[in-house]
């Protein structure tokens, strides 16, 4: 009979087929303790499973305390959860288990908080203009913050961007390696593709070169670092926090404030909420929702700087008791 240990092991390997290594550690981290629950308990095989074993898990996450002594937010308990719920589906779908233990489970909501610091279109530009563009790793670094702005997609799609998965003439990104694995097309601005282009004329072919010396496998991606490999997801954070600062705004910048910067503007400006949907990649609207949130935060500000009604004190009209 199939041990746990096995199915976990079937079901790394399968997942080799459609993410990359980091993509893989996270969902193993996330699966890994449920897996040291279950071997706890004496759960060595897959046919020991039920639902009730699958609730008894997320009741446990539900009352655990982490080392600070405060419990796991709802984001990584549905995280966790969801790490096993995909496990099962997989054991399931490949005959390792009669039917699904973990269908239809219900997970804690997940309370979306609105993102902070979002850049107004013109401190977007401060940002960009603090790059120094007269240096090679300069231009290197004003063609992401554009193509990070332009599109929003996601720091590890950037990392993953390879030079075919960008259409010049037609304007648009391939972005393959979405979350979950899924892939879309995105437009792209012509600013973007212009510091784009200065880039893989000026800069990238050097960096390309050298790359392929060190590390063949990695010479195709499109944006590169001066040790000679891709951009990983640390790098990317660091060097937006970098400008971020340098452009003298307080607190943490992040190439997901970059992406919230695109779809708040976006929606401002009137685009649909579908379409900034698709454009972000997220498979829920309800997901895409939170930036109306961020939106009516902006007409409230500007009610209450233009509307009269909105001062301190009341307005009543002369004659009208009150």
């Amino acid at each position: 009979m199939t041990s746990l240990e096995e199915c976990v092991s079937f079901y790394l390997a399968d997942l080799k087929r459609h993410y990359d290594s980091k993509q893989i550690k996270g969902r193993y981290y996330r699966l890994k303790a449920f897996i040291e629950w279950s071997l706890a308990k004496e759960i060595t095989e897959p046919s020991l499973f039920s639902r009730d074993v699958v609730e008894a898990y997320l009741q446990y996450l539900s009352v655990y305390k982490q080392q600070n002594d405060k419990p796991y937010s709802a984001v990584t308990i549905r995280g966790k959860i969801n790490a096993v719920k995909s496990f099962f589906s997989f054991l399931y779908k490949h005959g390792h288990l009669l039917f699904n233990p973990a269908s239809g489970i219900e997970l804690p909501k997940e309370f979306s908080s609105l993102p902070g610091n979002i850049l107004s279109v013109k401190e977007v530009e401060t940002l960009m203009a603090v790059v120094d563009t007269t240096n090679p790793l300069g231009v290197r670094d004003r063609a992401i913050l554009e193509t990070f702005y332009s599109t929003g997609i996601r720091n590890n799609e950037l990392s993953n961007l390879k030079t075919g998965d960008l259409d010049r003439e037609k304007g648009v990104l391939w972005v393959r390696a979405g979350k979950g694995g899924n892939e879309r097309i995105i437009p792209i601005g012509s600013r973007a593709i212009d510091w784009i282009t200065r880039y893989i004329n000026e800069v990238r072919p050097n960096l390309a070169e050298k790359t392929a010396k060190k590390k063949k496998s990695e010479a195709d991606y499109l944006f590169l670092s001066w040790k000679f490999c891709r951009l990983d997801i640390s790098v990317l954070s660091r060097l937006v926090h970098k400008y971020y600062r340098k452009a003298g705004f307080k607190g943490r910048g992040s190439c997901h404030l970059l992406r919230h910067c695109m779809a708040t503007h976006l929606l401002e400006n009137g685009a649909d909420i579908r379409y900034i949907q698709e454009m972000l990649g997220h498979s829920k609207l309800e997901t895409t929702q939170i930036y109306t949130r961020v939106s009516i935060h902006k007409l409230i500000e500007v009610h209450k700087k233009t509307h009269p009604g909105a001062k301190k004190g009341r307005f009543y009209p002369p004659n009208i008791p009150h």
